[in-house]
């Protein structure tokens, strides 16, 4: 601040027009001071600090004397909040510069013009970030993409609803490179990016985080593995959860007096941050959305072959017309209130299981979240009532479902439990009896029981007639194993409903017209089942289950599947297989294919 002599009395003299409005606005505030300071706080460092910080000369201290003989606050008290209010105005500034002075050129409008028409805008970006380098990793880049639009949903007065993702895998993995490449279509007025922070740093963010995605990339506050400090971990949980955070400290006024302060940063916030931990702190953890990267062999081979296209100059294609399109469409993207008018079918379905965690609860909260923002992202093709709010439409359900089955799943219960391609098959199936299971699956059927026995033990799964009702004994349960009418079910859902299960409309059934235009074809690459199917192959049982099968068994398990097990094949042959820990799995089928490749016959002569 300037020492400059302080007016004795309201300044007076010439004054521009727009310093004499200054003054006048200024002194009307400070005489309806209240003298609560609680109140007189708010009224400070909303409305007068903003406009002192604007005033030069004498002036601001002039204003400041005034306010601290009508409130009691410090000067220096005072002085810090006319500095903060200077800061956010310079951030405003700054964050606002990316935002052109003039006219967007016609290109680049059009560009954006025809993205908000686009029914398959959302595909239309994954693709866009694929082509900027990034090999494969499309459910990773929805999903990304996904959280980084939930920052526009509105702050409600139980909290926020944007949506927190970590995207956790080892070294060299490409975490950071995809969520850069995720980067490149936003403005950067939209997102704040951080790559190192102290405890305290989240509290004096200039410009604030309203409607913005907080990036932190491999930020070493949040790994309290080793018993480090919390407070990090704490200030982005309450920004993701409670829409904004607060900071209260003790200072001192002119008496020495000590005088609480305290520093608050709007919300809503979203937030995408990359890992090699599994897990952050615990309570963090449990509010952000966990994506895997891909560590296959394959994704591996496509990477590398991405990263010579590159190097050849025949990849990476950063149209600067479409980036500068991207940009422009998201800077249109404006906060608003969204409706599901199915919300109430999707609860329905998911309370059918009858022993919900209380993991489920945020689970679904994540889930409306996912939806929401899936048709605020589509706010220029979706119908609006008399309130504007945006109305989401089955589509938006089918993409968020494509998006977040797996996490939900995840989230009910055993996530590797629930992921296991066995329960997809008995999922998608509903009733299967043991040698339809075999002989989808390839094993035998005593491997089988086993196998089922420990899931019915836990709960699981449940033995069950051909109307799907629980055999009331062992008795009657022996008897049908007999007879061959036994059949096995999941004891409740695990996952979400599909469109189809929801609507019953064939258009959205797997092979319907709905179906294939929105469906993102997340993993179809490495489905186990498809490559099933595709090869043509019989199952073969391995030597040493061979000894304790019956020879109907083998037969079942050897033979390709008859009329029966192909309608049952039909059924799972989009069971997804992205899920973690079958990396060791399609290692070994791709060893085993390149090992068949070398001692074929034609290679052989």
């Amino acid at each position: 601040m300037i020492n400059a002599p302080l007016p004795t009395k309201e300044p007076e003299g010439v004054h521009r027009p727009e310093e004499q409005d200054l003054i006048q606005r200024t002194t009307l505030i400070i005489n309806s001071l209240s003298g609560d300071m609680e109140k007189d706080l708010q009224v400070i460092r909303g409305k007068l600090a903003p406009l002192i910080c604007k005033m030069k000369g004498a002036l601001p201290e002039y204003f400041v004397d005034r306010i601290k003989k009508k409130t009691g606050l410090s000067k220096g008290a005072l002085r810090e909040e006319i500095k903060l209010a200077q800061r956010r105005m310079e951030t405003q500034e700054t964050a606002s510069s990316d935002i052109p002075t003039r006219e967007p050129d016609q290109a680049v409008q059009e560009m954006a013009d025809s993205l908000k028409k686009d029914p398959q805008v959302l595909k239309r970006r994954i693709d866009t970030v694929n082509n900027l380098g990034v090999a494969g990793e499309r459910k990773t880049i929805a999903m990304v993409l996904a959280v980084m639009d939930s920052c526009l949903l509105p702050k409600k007065s139980n909290g926020s609803e944007a949506l927190g993702c970590k995207v956790t895998g080892p070294f060299g993995t490409g975490k950071s490179y995809g969520v850069s490449a995720c980067l490149e279509l936003f403005p950067k007025s939209r997102f704040h990016l951080i790559t190192g922070a102290s405890s305290k740093s989240f509290y004096n963010i200039e410009g604030g985080l309203r409607h913005k995605v907080l990036i932190l990339q491999e930020v070493g506050p949040l790994d309290t593995d080793a018993g480090g400090d919390n407070e990090a971990a704490y200030a982005v949980r309450s920004l993701l959860s409670e829409g904004s955070l607060s900071y209260q400290y003790t200072s001192f006024d002119d008496a020495g007096k000590k005088v609480a302060m305290k520093v608050t940063m709007e919300g809503p916030t979203a937030l995408v941050t990359t890992t090699i931990k599994e897990k952050l702190e615990r309570q963090l953890d449990d509010r952000v959305i966990t994506i895997r990267t891909d560590t296959t062999s394959k994704q591996t081979r496509d990477i590398l072959r991405v990263t010579a296209e590159m190097a050849a100059g025949n990849g990476g294609n950063f149209n600067a017309l479409e980036i500068e399109g991207w940009r422009l469409f998201h800077k249109g993207l404006e906060s608003a209130q969204v409706l599901i008018p199915f919300a109430g079918k999707l609860v329905d379905h998911v309370t059918l299981n009858s022993d919900l965690p209380v993991s489920a609860r945020r689970a679904f909260k994540r889930l409306i979240s996912v939806i929401k923002t899936v048709a605020l992202f589509h706010q220029h093709q979706r119908p609006r009532d008399e309130e504007e709010r945006i109305i989401a439409e089955m589509t938006d359900y089918f993409l968020a479902y494509q998006l977040f089955d797996e996490s939900f799943r995840e989230n009910v219960g055993d996530g590797k439990q629930y992921l296991d391609s066995r329960i997809r098959v008995i999922e998608r199936v509903g009733l299967i009896t043991m040698k339809q299971l075999s002989g989808i699956e390839g094993v035998s059927v005593p491997t089988l029981t086993e196998w089922v026995g420990q899931r019915v033990a836990k709960g699981l799964l449940v033995w069950c007639d051909g109307e799907g009702e629980v055999f009331p004994d062992e008795a009657s349960l022996s008897r049908a194993k007999h007879s061959g009418k036994a059949f096995i079910r999941l004891a409740y859902p695990c996952g979400l409903p599909t469109p189809f299960e929801l609507t019953g409309e064939p258009r959205r059934e797997e092979g319907g017209e709905l179906y294939a235009r929105y469906d993102l074809k997340f993993g179809r690459e490495t489905d186990p089942v498809q490559k099933k199917k595709d090869s043509k192959a019989p199952s073969i049982i391995p030597e040493d289950e061979q000894k304790n099968a019956s020879q109907e068994e083998i037969d079942i398990g050897a033979r390709e599947l008859d009329g029966e097990g192909r309608a049952l094949e039909k059924k799972i042959q989009q069971i997804p297989a992205s899920e973690p820990g079958t990396d060791k799995d399609q290692l070994a089928q791709e060893l085993f294919m390149e090992f068949s490749q070398c001692v074929a016959p034609d290679r052989l002569n």
